[in-house]
């Protein structure tokens, strides 16, 4: 599956991102896209500006949390995916991938925008946060291609 047309006002903002990582940012947002097509249980996702970044969300609630997206001129080599602060999404990625992000604080995976994404570990952690309140009482597992 290619990942539907972005939304406009999404668009619109990843527009305004240096091209290296607009580049990034589309791509993972194909690959959010493609995980949650993967997994019968996480359902139609929801594309829409969240604190102005663009941002996913299974359509039915409480399924997920949300991942946001977006690139930070305080930092512009790197650009981040972010998930809701008050899960413990980021101590499971940094328990399962402990040698593979940039983890900040308990919401941020930071990329550099010169580097391969690991795709295969960044989609387990999109998963994650996708199934986050259907498997939130589950144990982490490592995810197997």
């Amino acid at each position: 599956m290619t990942s539907p047309p972005a939304d406009a006002a999404v668009a619109a903002v990843i527009a305004t991102y240096p091209e290296d990582v607009q580049a990034r940012i589309l791509a993972i947002r194909a690959l959010i896209f493609r995980t949650a097509e993967q997994i019968p249980a996480i359902g139609p996702l929801t594309e829409a500006l969240r604190w102005g970044q663009p941002s996913y969300l299974p359509a039915t609630s409480r399924r997920g949390t949300t991942i946001r997206l977006a690139w930070n001129r305080l930092h512009p080599h790197t650009y981040s995916m972010y998930v809701h602060c008050q899960t413990s999404l980021v101590d499971t990625y940094a328990t399962l991938y402990p040698d593979v992000f940039q983890l900040i604080g308990n919401r941020e995976i930071r990329l550099n925008a010169d580097q391969t994404i690991p795709t295969e570990e960044l989609s387990h952690c999109i998963e994650l946060a996708l199934t986050y309140h259907l498997t939130r009482q589950s144990p982490p597992r490592h995810h197997q291609s």
